[in-house]
């Protein structure tokens, strides 16, 4: 499914932060990425308090925050790989299991690994999944893949070994979805007149309020995007 020019998946993600006493704290998040190999991505992002849109086309990519109704925009070309690096190094923007969207996350996987081992097979969400665990100077990862004629991961876990108290990322991903059943929405980049969007700054994106639901509107008109 990696592989495929177009694939979409659905998973519930779970960050670990150390506070000062040791205790750690788990904080969940839902996360819904649609690919579309080789420049087309759309990721939504939801938690108690916050809920984003991601769009990009090849040309321009777009953030909407659909809980203040504020959206911007920048200009990026290239592939997948080239914005989703320049979206990180210029704006900090870094969403979970991004790397799966890149042209092959298996090399890219493997890139730093030191050592990796193999614990049989196990369950994850009722299915029977091969337990791999990998070593690299920064992070332990472990990943669990569906047993069968589908290869699909189904769940990854990252310890950073480097920060304080080891915090652990852990992401299960509850659904794949094919070129079939997928249907990518990707914002044109047209500007409407008398509507106007923030810019994106080096190191942060600064989303500009506008009138009461500017940001949602000029979005629905754009390609019909229904929240």
């Amino acid at each position: 499914m990696l592989s495929a020019p177009y694939f979409g998946i659905t998973a519930e993600v779970t960050r670990e932060h150390v506070i000062d006493s040791g205790q750690k704290l788990d904080f969940s998040r839902t996360i819904h990425l649609d690919i579309k190999r080789p420049n087309r991505l759309h990721a939504e992002m939801e938690s108690e308090h916050a809920q984003r849109g991601y769009w990009y086309d090849g040309k321009l990519l777009t953030v909407l925050d659909r809980k203040r109704n504020l959206f911007s925009s920048t200009s990026l070309s290239g592939t997948l790989d080239d914005a989703l690096d320049n979206a990180r190094d210029q704006f900090g923007i870094d969403l979970p299991l991004i790397d799966l969207a890149i042209s092959d996350p298996f090399k890219n996987a493997m890139a730093n690994v030191k050592s990796g081992a193999y614990y049989g097979v196990s369950p994850v969400m009722g299915y029977h999944c091969h337990h791999l665990a990998f070593s690299q100077d920064n992070v332990d990862w472990q990943v669990w893949i569906e047993d069968g004629p589908q290869p699909l991961i189904r769940k990854f876990v990252i310890t950073h070994k480097l920060e304080e108290g080891q915090p652990t990322f852990t992401a299960l991903i509850t659904q794949w979805t094919s070129a079939s059943g997928l249907r990518i929405r990707i914002l044109c980049s047209r500007r409407h007149e008398g509507r106007s969007r923030s810019r994106c700054e080096r190191n942060k994106l600064r989303l500009r309020k506008g009138e009461q639901r500017r940001g949602v509107r000029t979005l629905q008109r754009l390609r019909g995007l229904k929240r």
